[in-house]
């Protein structure tokens, strides 16, 4: 299986995340390929997307999305992302996001639910979600349960 894993990250807490996963899914034998959605202008991050981020998707069979949650919901660029993305019709897909504040209601619902609901708005099949809160204590214990809350997920 062909697995892109598109991360949004500006402190690299949601790209670790990515690599994780990615190095356990090649470990099953998937071709996983790991892609770090770059703004055009670093300064201004509602610059939009380079166009090759645009297009990664449809080389994948699946795939999974990660956000870190601002203000209690999405970055608006990743937002701005999805309007930009061609149809996931007929693709799986995944959704993650991370967050500092250590309850999953303070905004790391919210995040995930609208990182799902875009997905869906391009027709993907979404196969899972994960919220991960970014803290010293169970930051290892909650990557390690997202790695393999999905992977099970692709392995079916």
């Amino acid at each position: 299986m062909n697995i892109g894993i598109l991360v949004y990250s500006q402190t690299g807490n949601t790209l670790a995340v990515g690599q994780k996963l990615q190095e356990a899914l090649q470990e099953d034998g998937h071709c996983a390929s790991l892609q770090r959605l770059q703004p055009t202008d670093q300064e201004d991050q509602s610059s939009g997307f380079r166009d090759d981020d645009i297009s990664a998707v449809e080389g994948y069979d699946v795939l999974v999305f990660g956000s870190p949650v601002h203000a209690f919901s999405l970055p608006s660029a990743v937002t701005d992302y999805f309007h930009k993305l061609p149809s996931l019709s007929g693709k799986q897909a995944a959704c993650f996001v991370t967050k500092q504040l250590p309850f999953r209601w303070t905004g790391g619902t919210q995040a995930v639910s609208r990182l799902r609901s875009l997905c869906e708005s391009k027709d993907a099949d979404v196969v899972g979600t994960e919220i991960l809160i970014y803290r010293e204590s169970g930051r290892d214990r909650d990557i390690d349960r997202c790695v393999k809350n999905f992977r099970r997920q692709f392995l079916r």
